[in-house]
């Protein structure tokens, strides 16, 4: 009963996106960076005001977060485990993509009412970047997205309402969410828990400093060690050549062949001399070779005109290590599930 529910869910916003003119197999459907990089997501949000008109963009925007809110709430779902699922809770494996901090909830009868933010503000910031300010609330992929991670995960019908927005000049981006629940509700799952236990953000870590000291608080920055966490790679590389040499070695074990993305961190250091940047060169062809994405991290104004000389064959990340590695495995599962 609760699958055919969950393909009901999926089947009507399948239907609401293929009218709007997008298939199951369009690039928004996949893409990580919609909710890593607000620059991108700025680029999405003007193109669409200009060639869908207000009401329709709003739609679209809608159906797109509430795609990828349902298939992550159904990942996390799906994990065998009470320490995968805290794991999923914290990072991009199974986990929402959209920061979510719930600040209180009620219960009226059926109906299970959440009160909630979007601490990281980051669609509100694409919207300034590009649009300016707006008289109404304007994070509708955000507000599509939370929708569809809660009808997920409480397995009933949410009505969500963004009350407050950046973009209408609030301190916060604040929503409402009204949850009727199913006849037969799910039994309670960890990340209902994780709702329950408020006011602890779901997600990625809003302050960057909690980010910094969350999923991956074993990463020495001076640590030169390659880490590797299934199908993502952390290739510390201040000395392109020591790297290189590293990834030639590692390229006979099998493991390799499971890599889907390779985050290259260039630790701020400039690429001074010519043979370091052939050095990059060379490490972005094996990456290739590997059938890999290659992120950069770790770029300054030391490095920073050297790693455009490289061209768009890899994702340029200006976060700090842990949020590339978190786009690394957006990456991975964008692949994954990619036709």
């Amino acid at each position: 009963m609760t699958r055919d529910k969950t393909g009901d869910r999926q089947n009507q916003n399948r239907d609401s996106l293929e009218e709007l003119g997008f298939g199951p197999d369009s690039l928004l459907m996949n893409d990580p960076k919609l909710f890593l990089d607000w620059g991108f997501l700025a680029l999405i949000k003007v193109e669409f005001s200009q060639e869908l008109g207000t009401e329709c963009s709003h739609r679209a925007q809608l159906e797109i977060g509430r795609h990828h809110g349902l298939s992550d709430a159904k990942k996390a779902l799906s994990a065998d485990s009470r320490s995968d699922s805290e794991l999923a809770a914290r990072s991009p494996l199974g986990g929402p993509s959209v920061v979510m901090q719930f600040s209180g909830s009620h219960e009226d009868g059926e109906d299970f009412t959440l009160r909630g933010s979007w601490p990281e503000c980051h669609e509100a910031r694409a919207s300034l970047s590009r649009l300016g300010e707006s008289e109404a609330p304007n994070c509708s992929m955000s507000a599509g997205y939370t929708a569809g991670w809660l009808a997920e995960i409480h397995d009933g019908e949410v009505e969500l309402t963004e009350t407050a927005c950046r973009t209408a000049g609030d301190p916060r981006c604040e929503f409402v969410a009204r949850i009727q629940h199913s006849a037969s509700p799910r039994e309670d799952t960890p990340e209902r828990q994780a709702i329950s236990a408020l006011p602890e953000p779901l997600g990625r870590a809003a302050d960057p400093s909690a980010f910094e000291s969350s999923p991956y608080p074993h990463i020495d920055p001076d640590d030169d060690a390659v880490h590797a966490w299934g199908p993502v790679m952390v290739l510390p590389c201040s000395e392109p050549e020591i790297a290189e040499s590293t990834l030639l070695g590692l390229e006979r074990d099998p493991f390799v062949q499971q890599i889907r993305a390779v985050v290259i961190d260039l630790r701020g250091e400039a690429l001074a001399t010519e043979r370091s940047f052939l050095g990059i060169e060379r490490i972005l062809k094996i990456v290739s070779r590997w059938s890999a994405q290659a992120i950069f991290s770790g770029i300054s104004q030391a490095n920073r005109a050297a790693v455009e000389r490289l061209g768009s064959d890899c994702l340029v990340s200006h976060r700090p290590l842990p949020e590339s590695i978190a786009m690394g495995f957006q990456v991975a599962e964008a692949q994954k599930h990619a036709v």
